[in-house]
């Protein structure tokens, strides 16, 4: 091993027997105390002068390694770092040569001996020792055998668990807030009008609510509640609406409306009790391993004179620690937290009620309410319907516009029935629709026996004559002169001769037409048939220009004459109209139609529409008019005598 000089390390001292000092071959660390060494040579005299060559001689045997130190106590491990090789003190200075001896016979070569284990190389044997040296030489490289290996450390005991607790389980989710969503398998053919069917019970459905029943998005049946039983789930729905067909056994019941959010999930129960820790587990000590054997000495070669010793190299880095021994066995586990409370009902859309007395109309309506705005799921941009609690027929929707408190405000655009009333209960409500196709009119009954004829009225007594007036006195008649001769016929005289005839006039092309007197200007006459008032005849290609009345009188009762206009346009109105029958006149036949349109010129006037109109199956007569048109639709129904509604937009 060659030295290397480290610069700036602290002077060496003396070692007594009982220090330790670190040794290291092979890249492996030892210590071992002084007094502990074998075959140490002793200090020695100066270099004497380098003689010939002698044979290189054996590897000297490797010096007995010294006990194994006691395992210090267990400090906190650190991470294990590489291990490291102390450098090689300096060399000591070279002491002063003394005077050469005289030169001894060069022997003859020596085969070389067998390599050693490794580890520092044996000083060769040097020439003839020379005049002893007052200064001490540098100290050759102590030839040490390997330590023995360290023993095996004992195993880790296992580590204990964390003495904490399981954490409480956590409370249930409050209950959903929607009580509408549930299925039916009643068996159901789609068509309008009464449907049966059994859903789940403990629902929050009330009279008057419009809801959904589909098979599929291609199959369903859109009506109002008219009975739900919540023990038994029966329900009865008056269908109004139906998009597809069949028979089905399957179906999703639903609000025609979007259901409300689910309500917040209950609070987390409170975390259990820490557990006591467990102990921990005794550090395991293994073993010290048993020391290595001594390596085989070599053969000593002859001893040249030893140079004096240098100073001892400062001590190489403590070795790495061992592992850390086994972790203790695991404590028990702590007793189980107490279960967190039940997380609270979530809100739902069910029981708002109000007594707060409104007549039924259009526009903005507010209510008192007997849930505040927190304890229910309805919000602002609900569309709800408000109808009279013994009457669900009377019910006004509209959509939320302010819900603080319990003071609730909704902008009614829709009605039915009418009344003022104190008792409400309001529910969601789906958005109206756009109305459905006007229907085919139905055919014409047929016409009813004409009734007798009343009796006739007596005649009324005769009155009396009055006294006749004296007659005047008759003039005397004068006397009748005599009658003369008739006179002789004389002859006929000749008949004169026959005038030319004279020019013929037409009238022009096209239909003629006269004044009486003389032909007027032609009509043009058109390229077919020419139309009759009572013939049966096919029109093609004609435009009928409706007959239009604008309306501005702003009067409670307007005037329309059906068989002068087709149409009737109503604009700016702000009066009430107490009957549009009043002043209707006309005589309409069976099937003639007649258009109706109305725009308020501020608010929401009512309109009352009397004896002559009648709403129809699907469509029903507006009571209010906005300022949007309103354009309604009529068809002369013979059967009634009425105008029927068969259009509303």
């Amino acid at each position: 091993m060659a030295n290397t000089t480290v610069p700036n390390l602290p002077q060496a001292i003396a070692l007594t027997n009982a220090d330790l000092i670190q040794i290291v071959q092979a890249g492996t660390s030892y210590k071992a105390q002084v007094g502990l060494l074998a075959n140490v040579p002793g200090l020695v005299g100066p270099t004497g002068p380098v003689g010939s060559s002698g044979p290189t001689g054996p590897t000297g045997n490797t010096g007995n390694t010294g006990p194994t130190g006691p395992t210090g106590s267990q400090g906190i491990s650190g991470p294990t770092g590489p291990t490291g090789t102390g450098p090689t003190g300096p060399t000591g200075p070279t002491g002063n040569s003394g005077s050469t001896g005289p030169t001894g016979p060069t022997g003859p070569t020596g085969t070389t001996g067998s390599a050693g284990p490794t580890g520092p190389t044996g000083t060769g044997p040097t020439g003839p020792t020379g005049p002893a040296s007052t200064v001490a030489g540098p100290t050759g490289p102590t030839g040490t055998g390997p330590t023995g290996p360290t023993g095996n450390t004992g195993s880790t005991g296992p580590t204990g668990p964390t003495g904490t607790g399981p954490t409480g389980p956590t409370g249930p989710t409050g209950a959903q807030g929607s009580l509408y969503p549930t299925t039916s398998s009643t068996t159901l053919t789609i068509g309008t009008g009464t449907q049966s069917l059994t859903v789940a019970t403990g629902l929050a459905y009330t009279v008057a609510q419009q809801v959904l029943i589909a098979n599929s998005g291609s199959n369903y049946m859109i009506g109002t509640v008219t009975s739900y039983n919540s023990g038994t789930g029966a329900m009865v729905v008056n269908v109004t609406s139906v998009t597809g067909s069949g028979t089905f056994s399957s179906w999703t019941v639903n609000l025609n409306g979007a259901p409300g959010p689910a309500g917040p999930t209950g609070p987390t129960g409170p975390t259990g009790s820490t557990g006591s820790g467990g102990p921990t587990g005794p550090t395991g000590t293994g073993p010290t391993g048993p020391t290595g054997p001594t390596g085989n000495t070599g053969s000593a070669g002859p001893t040249g004179p030893t140079g004096p010793t240098g100073s001892t190299g400062s001590t190489g880095p403590t070795g790495p620690t061992g592992p850390t021994g086994s972790t203790g066995s695991t404590g028990s586990t702590g007793p189980t937290g107490p279960t967190g409370p039940t997380g609270s009902t979530g809100l739902g859309y069910a029981g708002l009620t109000s007594t707060t007395s409104m007549t039924i109309s259009t526009g903005s309506q507010t209510f008192t309410t007997n849930l505040a705005s927190t304890a229910t799921a309805f919000a602002v941009g609900n569309q709800v319907r408000i109808n009279y609690t013994t009457t669900p027929t009377n019910y006004m929707e509209g959509n939320v516009t302010a819900f603080s408190g319990t003071s609730m405000t909704v902008n009614v655009t829709y009605t039915t029935g009418s009344g003022t009333f104190a008792t409400w209960t309001i529910s969601l409500a789906g958005v109206v629709g756009p109305t459905g196709p006007t229907g085919p009119t139905g055919s014409t009954g047929s016409t009813g026996p004409t009734g007798p004829t009343g009796p006739t009225g007596s005649t009324g007594t005769t009155g009396s004559t009055g006294p006749t007036g004296p007659t005047g006195p008759t003039g005397s008649t004068g006397s009748t002169g005599p009658t003369g001769p008739t006179g002789s016929t004389g002859s006929t005289g000749p008949t004169g001769p026959t005038g030319s005839t004279g020019t013929t006039t037409y009238p022009g092309a096209g239909i003629a037409v006269s004044t009486g007197s003389a032909w007027g200007t032609s009509l043009t006459a058109p390229s077919g048939t020419i139309v009759g008032t009572t013939d049966t005849q096919t029109l093609t290609n004609k435009r009928v220009t409706p007959r239009v009345q604008s309306d501005t009188s702003n009067s409670a009762t307007p005037t329309l004459n059906t068989d002068n206009y087709d149409m009737d346009i109503i604009t700016g109105q702000t009066t009430n109209i107490t009957s549009m029958t009043t002043n209707l006149s006309g005589t309409p036949t069976n099937g003639q139609k007649i258009w109706i349109s109305f725009t308020a010129g501020s608010g929401t006037p009512s309109v009352t529409w009397g004896a002559s109109f009648e709403s129809s199956g699907t469509v029903t007569l507006p009571t209010t008019i906005s300022t949007t048109r309103t354009d309604l639709g009529f068809v002369w129904n013979a059967a009634t005598s009425k105008w029927r509604l068969v259009g509303l937009a």
